[in-house]
């Protein structure tokens, strides 16, 4: 950390300049790597997308940050049942569901115990609404065409 700043501080720097999130160094010498970059977020365009799987507590308060950071971004949250809806939509979710949407978004935060019994299907089915992954799967699909 630069000298007498806070971690709170750095990360709110970091916001500013784009850079979504932040590996701590494991070692005190080691350099925090920027695991993800992207865009501000302050109008509409540059909002990032967020879909957040097992919306509960640990999601509403991911929902709260990330509403914070990026007033414009369109948030869904997949919750199992319909008991948390009205509270989701209260802290600024666009969209809140039961089912995994058919789209994709910029980022997707899977906040879903293994012992779920369909956590398998859970996961591919987070996996299929990440943007990146369908861009991954595109220029593969481009480079064995060749």
């Amino acid at each position: 950390l630069p000298q007498g700043k806070s971690i709170r501080q750095v990360c709110k720097e970091d916001a500013k300049r784009g850079l979504l999130l932040r590996a701590s160094p494991a070692r005190s010498r080691e350099v925090p790597r920027v695991l993800m970059r992207t865009g501000g977020g302050n109008n509409l365009k540059d909002a990032p997308s967020l879909l957040v799987v097992g919306a509960g507590t640990l999601g509403e308060r991911l929902v709260r940050a990330y509403r914070d950071s990026y007033p414009h971004a369109e948030i869904c949250a997949v919750t199992k049942s319909e008991k948390r809806h009205e509270k989701l939509r209260g802290i600024g979710v666009t969209e809140v569901r039961t089912q995994l949407p058919e789209r994709t978004f910029d980022h997707v935060v899977m906040m879903v115990t293994p012992n779920v019994e369909e956590f398998e299907q859970v996961v591919k089915g987070c996996e299929a609404c990440w943007k990146e992954k369908q861009i991954q799967e595109q220029e593969q699909g481009q480079e064995q065409e060749q």
